[in-house]
C-alpha cells in the first residue's frame, strides 16, 4: 500500500491526547492553538526534557499511538528514545503483539536491519545459528515463530512504495534467506535446540497418544499424560498458536481452516480448577504438572484432563493449522518477498 510523509500538527491530536500532554507539560492556561502548540512542543533544553519523559512515559504505559503522534510533531526528539522503543519492539515481538509493533514499525523502519537479542513467551531466547550473530531479527523471529500469515504480512505492508521500501523487502528477502540456511539456536532445560522454523510435531505427538490410548487408560493416567505429554509441551508453544488456542471466535472444536481476515491476539484462558481467568504466559505454573490448555467454544481453556473428543479436535485443527502455515501461507510469504513492492498489491490474500 502506498505510504506517503504526514506533517501533524497540534491540530491532528485527539482532545485527550492534547490535555494530557498540555496538563503534564505546563499548568498555565493557553487562549490559542498557535500558544498551545508553542508550549507544548517548543525548542528548549528544559521543555526537550519534559516531552522526553512523556515520551518515555507513554512507552512505559504501552501508549504508543500517543508517542507515534508526539514524535511526527517532534521529530528531532526520536533518537534520544530509539534505544527504549527498540527494547519495546523486541519484547513485543516475543508476545506476537502485532498492532502494536506495526505502529513502531511504521515510525521506526530502520529496526527492520536490527538484530538483538530476544525472549519468547516461551522464555527461549531464538538466535540465528550463526558465529557472529548475537540475536535475531524481529522478521526471522516471527518467521520461527509461524506467524508468517498474520505478522510477517503485516510487516511487509508497512513498507512505503518507494526506493526505501524496496530496499527493505531485499533486506528481508535476505533474512529469511538466511534463516533457512543457518536456522537459529536456543536452549531448554540445558540442552540446545537447531531449527529453521518452531515445530508443533511433539505436541501433536502427544495430543495424538492421548486420543490412541484413552479408552484403555485409567482417570489417574488420562490426568497424568494430559498434563505431562500436552502441557509441558504447550510451554513452548509461540504467542501465534497461543493466541489461535485463545482465540473466542475461532475454536478447534468448529475445525477452522486459519484464513480468517484478523486473528484475535489474546493469551486469557480459563483455568477450570481455579475457576478464573489466567494469561497464558511464562507464569502459568500448573501448566505442564496439574493442567493442559485445549481450545473451548469461548477459547483457551485449562483443565487436568479432557475427553477424547475434544483432544482429537484440538489435534485436526492444530494439524490443520501446521498444514495451512507451512504449505501454503510459507510460500505466498515467499512469493512477495521475492516480488517488487509495487507488484504485490494483487498478488497476495491479505491478513487484514
Amino acid at each position: 500500500m502506498t505510504q506517503e510523509k504526514i506533517d501533524y500538527s497540534i491540530k491532528d491530536l485527539a482532545p485527550d491526547t492534547k490535555a494530557e500532554i498540555s496538563n503534564y507539560i505546563n499548568e498555565e492556561p493557553s487562549r490559542s492553538s498557535f500558544a498551545l502548540s508553542s508550549r507544548m512542543f517548543g525548542l528548549g533544553e528544559i521543555q526537550d526534557n519534559r516531552i522526553k519523559t512523556k515520551l518515555v512515559q507513554y512507552m512505559a504505559t504501552g501508549k504508543l499511538e500517543m508517542l507515534v503522534k508526539l514524535l511526527a510533531i517532534r521529530p528531532d526528539l526520536r533518537s534520544a528514545i530509539q534505544p527504549l522503543v527498540q527494547h519495546a519492539l523486541f519484547k513485543l515481538a516475543g508476545f506476537g503483539e502485532q498492532d502494536k509493533m506495526k505502529l513502531i514499525l511504521e515510525s521506526y523502519p530502520e529496526f527492520f536491519y536490527t538484530y538483538a537479542p530476544l525472549k519468547d513467551i516461551s522464555n527461549v531466547c531464538p538466535a540465528i545459528n550463526k558465529g557472529d550473530c548475537k540475536g535475531i531479527t524481529v522478521f526471522q523471529h516471527a518467521v520461527w515463530a509461524g506467524d508468517v500469515f498474520y505478522m510477517c504480512n503485516m510487516m511487509l505492508d508497512c513498507l512505503p512504495e518507494n526506493e526505501e521500501g524496496e530496499k527493505i523487502r531485499a533486506e528481508l528477502q535476505r533474512q529469511y534467506k538466511e534463516l533457512m540456511e543457518h536456522g537459529v539456536v536456543y536452549e531448554v532445560d540445558g540442552k540446545l535446540h537447531f531449527e529453521k522454523q518452531f515445530s508443533v510435531q511433539s505436541l501433536m505427538g502427544g495430543l495424538s497418544q492421548y486420543v490412541t490410548n484413552y479408552e484403555s487408560w485409567a482417570w489417574k493416567e488420562r490426568e497424568f499424560h494430559w498434563c505431562k505429554d500436552v502441557g509441558l509441551l504447550q510451554n513452548l508453544l509461540t504467542a501465534h498458536f497461543r493466541h489461535h488456542y485463545c482465540d473466542p471466535e475461532e475454536s478447534f472444536w468448529n475445525n477452522p481452516n486459519f484464513t480468517k481476515a484478523k486473528l484475535t491476539r489474546t493469551l486469557v484462558f480459563n483455568d477450570v480448577a481455579k475457576n478464573e481467568k489466567q494469561v497464558w504466559d511464562d507464569t502459568v505454573v500448573d501448566l505442564g504438572s496439574k493442567c493442559a490448555i485445549s481450545s473451548g467454544p469461548l477459547g483457551g481453556a485449562g483443565n487436568k484432563f479432557v475427553g477424547s473428543s475434544v483432544a482429537e479436535h484440538d489435534l485436526r485443527a492444530l494439524t490443520t493449522l501446521h498444514n495451512v502455515r507451512t504449505n501454503i501461507d510459507l510460500p505466498d510469504l515467499v512469493k512477495r518477498l521475492n516480488s517488487p513492492i509495487q507488484s504485490q498489491k494483487e498478488d497476495y490474500r491479505p491478513p487484514a
